[in-house]
């Protein structure tokens, strides 16, 4: 790429590749700080932070489950500002920041490396979404297939991406409140429907604040870990103005309730039911039919 391509815009010259001007720094950047709080918060949304929340059962008590989601959301916060900088600062994307330590040719490892658990997650998440659907499905229609519904969210997924970031932009400022939302109503259906089991089972143990507690702080902290090392991809789309404090904060803040609300959520339903799998967490939760579709519809939009 020449340096008259990294300061191209506008449509795409004649003979270039489609996608090549996807590496030129970002001139046009179309996210103020609360739309992009909102894209970051509904990226939380994972199959990953319930089975956080699930394997900590029987090991920490409410309030050290919750102070060690919220050191690794801090912690995940500066290292996504610290990451993000070059993104944010120059508009470069994550291949092109990692030239700098490799080279071009050897951005082809960080490349193969990120691409193995973007595909792992890829699988996750439309796994969730698919169950999302089919739970519609099967109750508004009648019509169970979960195999259907998920060849179909990936074919969604693939046509969303065409939009890029102005797609996920629009999508996560209106979901993410609906879904906040959702979920604190949720927490509050678990404690109401589970409380004398949760007190029992979470409240009243001991836990402890020893290695567990730390390699608890280390589980939700290394499940945003891809998150990191895609920061400049988000951040070279964030309108210039906010300091490195204000960028930590950002970031903290839109993973820290939802990681909050989906960890507690799974540990307290696992702990009281045994149950693991976020579907039927929300349907074991939430006993407002239509509550639980419209939730199950945003949590599938938020995958």
């Amino acid at each position: 790429m020449t340096s008259d391509s990294a300061t191209s815009e506008g449509p795409r010259p004649a003979g270039k590749a489609p996608g090549e001007e996807s590496l030129a720094p970002q001139r046009t950047r179309i996210m103020g700080r609360i739309s992009y709080l909102l894209a970051w918060f509904g990226g939380c949304v994972s199959i990953g932070t319930f089975a956080m929340g699930s394997s900590i059962v029987g090991t920490l008590n409410l309030l050290q489950a919750s102070l060690a989601i919220a050191i690794g959301c801090f912690v995940i916060g500066v290292a996504l500002t610290i990451n993000g900088a070059a993104g944010y600062k120059y508009g470069i994307p994550f291949m092109v920041q990692a030239r700098s330590a490799f080279g071009f040719t050897g951005t082809r490892l960080p490349g193969l490396v990120r691409a193995v658990p973007a595909i792992v997650w890829y699988g996750f998440q439309s796994w969730i979404g698919a169950g999302a659907l089919n739970a519609v499905s099967a109750t508004l229609l009648g019509f169970d297939n979960l195999v259907f519904y998920f060849i179909a969210f990936q074919l969604l997924q693939i046509a969303l991406s065409v939009f890029g970031f102005q797609g996920i932009k629009w999508l996560e400022n209106i979901g993410s409140g609906f879904i906040l939302a959702s979920l604190v109503y949720m927490f509050f259906s678990v404690l109401d429907k589970y409380g004398d089991v949760i007190g029992e089972q979470l409240i009243d143990i001991d836990g402890t604040w020893g290695l567990p507690f730390w390699g608890a702080t280390m589980l939700f902290l290394g499940i945003y870990s891809t998150m990191i090392l895609n920061a400049s991809d988000y951040s070279r789309e964030l309108k210039h103005g906010s300091g490195p404090g204000l960028l930590a904060t950002l970031y903290a803040m839109s993973i820290l309730p939802c990681t909050l609300f989906m960890g507690l959520i799974g540990l307290m339903v696992s702990g009281a039911t045994g149950v693991a799998d976020p579907i039927d967490v929300f349907a074991n939760a939430v006993d407002n039919p239509p509550l639980l579709i419209t939730t199950l519809l945003f949590i599938a939009f938020a995958q």
